[in-house]
Parts: C-alpha cells; sequence; structure tokens
C-alpha cells in the first residue's frame, strides 16, 4: 500500500499502462486514499446513495492546512453534473504556519443539510422542519500529542484495516483500486490542462 499518491510525470502515456501492468502482476496493490474510509465521508455517501434526503443540490468541499516543507499549493474548482448538481472545491497547502488543519464539507439536499468540520468537530444533518440530527459515529481512535490530519486515526485504520482484508483474501465490498487511482490522475490531468488553457488566454 501506497501512502501518497502515484507520480503523474512516471506513469502517464506510457506504452504499457499502468492498468495493465496492475493486471499481470500477483501482488496485491493499492493506493491510500484515505477520504474513501473517512467516517463522515462514508456516511454522507450513503446518504447521496439512499437518497434518505431527497437529491443532492450542491456540495461544497474544503481542506485546509499550513504550508508544508516540501511543497504548496491552492486550489479551487467547481463542477457541474447531469444530475443537476453542482460540486465547489478547495483545497490549499498554503495557509499560515498555525493555521489547524481543516476538512469540511457542506452538502445541500432536497430536505435537508449536511455539515462536517474537522477542526470545529461538527457533524450536524439539518432537516426541513427544524430537527438537526448529530450522526453519532464509531469511537474515533487519535494519535495522542499529534495535529493535522493525522490526529483522528479513524479513517487510517479502516483504510489499513481494508488493505489487509484484501491480502488474506477475504470479501470486501469495494472501495478503492488501481484502476481507481489512475483514473484520479488522468482526471487531474485534464484539470490542469483546463486551467493553463485559462491562463494563456488571459
Amino acid at each position: 500500500m501506497i501512502r501518497k499518491g502515484i507520480s503523474t510525470w512516471a506513469f502517464l502515456g506510457r506504452e504499457v499502462s499502468l492498468e495493465e501492468q496492475f493486471k499481470k502482476a500477483k501482488e496485491k496493490f493499492m493506493i491510500a486514499h484515505v477520504i474513501r474510509f473517512w467516517p463522515e465521508y462514508v456516511y454522507l455517501k450513503e446518504l447521496v446513495k439512499r437518497k434518505e434526503l431527497g437529491r443532492l443540490k450542491s456540495i461544497t468541499l474544503t481542506r485546509l492546512a499550513s504550508r508544508p516543507i516540501w511543497s504548496w499549493d491552492h486550489v479551487f474548482s467547481t463542477f457541474y453534473y447531469k444530475s443537476g448538481t453542482i460540486a465547489y472545491l478547495e483545497a490549499g497547502w498554503d495557509m499560515s504556519e498555525n493555521y489547524p488543519f481543516t476538512m469540511a464539507f457542506t452538502a445541500n439536499f432536497d430536505k435537508g443539510t449536511v455539515e462536517y468540520n474537522s477542526r470545529h468537530n461538527i457533524f450536524n444533518i439539518y432537516k426541513k422542519g427544524g430537527e438537526i440530527e448529530s450522526p453519532r459515529l464509531a469511537n474515533e481512535i487519535t494519535a495522542e500529542g499529534s495535529t493535522g490530519n493525522i490526529a483522528s486515526l479513524g479513517g487510517f485504520i479502516k483504510e489499513i484495516e481494508y488493505f489487509l482484508n484484501l491480502c488474506s483474501g477475504k470479501k470486501v465490498s469495494k472501495v478503492i483500486t488501481p484502476e481507481d487511482a489512475v483514473m484520479s490522475l488522468k482526471f487531474i490531468q485534464e484539470e490542469l490542462k483546463d486551467a493553463r488553457k485559462k491562463v494563456n488566454k488571459n
């Protein structure tokens, strides 16, 4: 299992695609996408799937942190889906050095709004009619003395557990595959191309 993502320059555009290499390899391989295992995001995905709150009209996703020593960037993006859903994204590693790591989302449905904010410890469902529900998730595992996105270990533990079950041959529901990781890279590559075009026009 690789904790950080695979490099765009290392794999995209090669004669033998990464997907083909995965199929030929006998070993189990996984690119870690911890958000897919994070309890609040898993819960949100199930809400969308079950349509318990109706159609997802819009969602704002945020992930912000102070600047690390190896790199920095700040990205804003908007996606429009055929279903009518609009997604607004903001991710940045260029906040002040004392800015606390924050990941959050606000999902607006026909019948309510779901809000999560890791820094303020908020996870609420605001239903139409005035009802506020605060879902109780599994007991959170924390890393004593740690901050940032490793202070809370729930998603990381679930991710490792998933990979170990995969390696041991146990049946697991599909959460992440190597092909998914490659698709994410290709998606980012298209985003970069589009951004460069807009910059060049200006």
